[in-house]
């Protein structure tokens, strides 16, 4: 296992940590109610993290970044310009 794989399953193991939390938390309807941007949060922040770990894990990590399904993820860094 490399660190990069290391890296990658850490992420993935906390990202369903914060999702396991998110879940237990949205099943208080009044925490859900009053509450709601800071559980959106938690499920934007374990999203983050499991597309970071993809992009990690990756033969090419260039093209997973690229095909990621988080547009946040496409725009960490710019896209180099191609030569037509």
């Amino acid at each position: 296992m490399t660190i990069y794989n290391a890296l990658s399953d850490q992420l993935e193991q906390l990202g369903s940590s914060l999702e396991a939390l998110g879940e237990s938390l949205c099943s208080d309807p009044a925490l859900v109610a009053s509450h709601m941007a800071a559980l959106q949060e938690i499920d934007r922040i374990a999203q983050m993290q499991f597309a970071i770990a993809n992009v990690i894990n990756a033969n090419d990590a260039e093209a997973a970044w690229l095909r990621s399904p988080l547009e946040r993820i496409r725009t960490l860094v710019p896209v180099p310009a191609v030569a037509a």
